[in-house]
């Protein structure tokens, strides 16, 4: 699509992309074949497997649109894996490339990345994008310490932290002290409420790190005396400003879709190809 076709739809713009894909088979599963074949090839859909590769047991059998979708969506997401992004959650994606600069990136970083969806619009699947910026923190509560803010004013807002098998759950924070150890050390600790079971838990600050939202970085850049307005950084890259904000996104979503065009599709999986159409659909429900 040339730049004056991109002009002519951007006040009417969808940031719908059609997938074209050809048509196959997939396998029935009616006990778990994880261990057989893999998570990376499998989808568990409304209490039944289903996956692109048989196995003992298996059912061949021509999927419905919504398994067929369910499939392509976890390909999709493990191409963007294989091929470089980075994930914020389930949906959010970017590339480590796609750093803004900035001065304090020894406290946060800043990405431009995107927010997919694929969905099922008239007997069609669509891969829809959204322009996203991704925050995430670089240092931890102790690093925090370290650069001069009180383990006092350390409280009130949302972490993460690690656990000893390495996984990472969700709490609030409730208080940062320091307390003595059996081997009678100070040692730092982050006493927070657990999301994942509701319970009081200690944890040390090493391993704690702070929720990456634009108020909490703020507010401790703050803390730190640090004269940084992060808020106007992102209404700036989020063209929440801007006087031609819907150009600017149409610009931003198809320049997205060019390169995941490149970097991804066609996705390839069993007898499936997948393929995606750059020209933006304009969808009517």
């Amino acid at each position: 699509m040339s730049s004056t076709d991109v002009f002519r739809i951007y006040d009417r713009f969808g940031n719908f992309f059609r997938m074209n894909y050809t048509k196959g088979v997939l396998y029935k599963f009616e006990t778990n074949p994880l261990e057989i074949i893999g998570p990376r090839k499998t989808i568990f859909f409304q209490g039944t497997f289903y996956s692109y590769e048989s196995g003992p047991g298996a059912q061949k059998v021509v999927p419905s649109l919504p398994i067929l979708k369910s499939m392509i969506t976890r390909q999709f997401a493990l191409a963007l894996r294989r091929n470089g992004y980075k994930f914020k959650g389930d949906y959010r994606s970017y590339k480590i490339e796609n750093e803004i600069s900035h001065p304090h990136r020894d406290i946060f970083s800043i990405y431009e990345g995107f927010e997919f969806r694929t969905v099922l619009i008239n007997g069609q699947i669509f891969l829809c994008i959204d322009p996203h910026i991704i925050f995430d923190f670089n240092c931890s509560i102790e690093d925090l310490v370290n650069k001069g803010i009180k383990p006092g004013e350390l409280n009130d807002f949302s972490v993460s932290y690690l656990t000893e098998d390495r996984k990472r759950i969700d709490g609030y924070l409730l208080e940062t002290l320091w307390e003595r150890n059996e081997a009678k050390e100070s040692i730092l600790i982050c006493k927070i409420k657990n999301f994942r079971d509701f319970i009081e838990v200690s944890e040390p600050a090493w391993s704690v790190f702070p929720e990456a939202r634009p108020e909490v970085i703020q507010e401790l850049l703050n803390k730190l005396n640090r004269d940084y307005d992060v808020i106007g950084l992102q209404r700036k890259i989020s063209f929440l400003d801007s006087k031609t904000a819907s150009r600017d996104r149409l610009l931003k979503t198809m320049e997205i879709i060019t390169q995941l065009q490149k970097d991804v599709f066609p996705l390839r999986f069993g007898e499936f190809e997948v393929n995606i159409e750059i020209e933006p659909i304009i969808v009517r429900l």
